[in-house]
């Protein structure tokens, strides 16, 4: 993976909440869940966010593993790691 500029990313987001059938005062308890997530960029388009946990550079190609996808209507702020 020569000359490739790697990237690690930091995600700050929000995504929906599931709640039980039990009684709440809805104004204090329906919420979004906010959540924060890190790992290697494997890719990012208009669409979407994806990835990776870990990152193997083989001879053959790439290998990733952990892959995680994120909306970008989900993401709240992103943060970029070149190294």
């Amino acid at each position: 993976m020569k000359n490739k500029i790697r990237k690690i990313v930091l995600i700050e987001w929000v995504d929906a909440a599931m709640y039980g059938s039990e009684s709440y005062d809805t104004s204090k308890v329906f919420t979004l869940s906010h959540g924060y997530a890190s790992g290697y960029l494997v890719s990012e388009d208009r669409e979407k966010v994806v990835i990776a946990t870990d990152f193997f550079d083989h001879p053959d190609g790439y290998t990733y593993r952990g892959v995680s996808v994120y909306p970008k209507t989900g993401i709240k702020k992103i943060k970029y790691f070149k190294f």
